[in-house]
Order: C-alpha cells, then structure tokens, then sequence
C-alpha cells in the first residue's frame, strides 16, 4: 500500500497538511481574540463570560422553540399507512 499513499499524495496531496490548512484561519481568529480578551480587567471578563451565557441561551431557547414547533407540526400530520403496498417477489 505503500506505492498507492505515494501516488495519492501526488495527486490529492497530504490528509494532515490539508486539515492545518484548513483549522490555519480558525486559529488565527482565535489569537486575534485572545489579545483583545488578555487586555480585559477581571470585572470586565466576568461581564464578557456573562454576555456569552446570555447569547447562548437566547440561541438554545430560539433552536428549542423552534424543534417544539417542528414536534407539534409533525404530530398534528396525519400518518400515512403503507399497509397496502406489496413487495415485488421473484419469478
């Protein structure tokens, strides 16, 4: 198997350089937050971590509300019965 990573490496190129070149920005948008979050006195972290609470469970309440509505929905359709369907059978 040797001989074919080879080859596929020519081709597609290399599974971990491509995931560094993948998570390259994702990680230089995290430095970039890091700074501005290191410059923060206590009180003002503690402000921060409490705005990310909040922010969070305003998207879980709306993704909650919303997969309750997709419930109700679902359980107010009717079911379909597939009884009468025959499977094909072979000659």
């Amino acid at each position: 198997m040797g001989f074919l990573d080879n080859v596929l490496k020519i081709f597609v190129g290399d599974k971990s350089k491509q995931d560094v070149g993948a998570i390259t920005p994702i990680v230089a948008e995290i430095k970039a937050h890091e700074a501005a979050l290191e410059k923060l006195s206590l009180d003002s972290l503690r402000e921060k971590t409490n705005e990310f609470k909040r922010t969070l469970a305003a998207a879980l309440k709306e993704n909650t509300d919303a997969a309750e509505a997709l419930k109700i929905k679902a359980e107010a359709t009717e079911a379909v019965s597939y009884t009468h369907l025959t499977l094909p059978t072979k000659r």
